[in-house]
């Protein structure tokens, strides 16, 4: 998760409610920071999980496991 996430959010282990609360604390004092988290998040949201990227995708795996690997059909 936190090679997808990269500068869109922030990781901390599981379970470790500390760690949390710390990170949202460090988010609500740095609007900067919060505000540049957003841009990146939307910019990998329009890149790669718009409806029509994702369909495109998904139909060129269909096409290749239709017509194999080779491109034979």
């Amino acid at each position: 998760i936190a090679e997808i996430l990269k500068e869109a959010g922030v990781v901390v282990p599981p379970g470790d409610s500390e760690k949390f609360a710390v990170a949202l604390e460090g988010l609500a004092e740095d609007p900067r920071t919060r505000n540049k988290m957003g841009r990146v998040a939307r910019k990998y949201a329009v890149e790669y999980l718009e409806r029509n990227v994702i369909l495109s995708r998904f139909e060129k795996e269909l096409i290749h496991c239709v017509r194999g690997p080779e491109g034979w059909a």
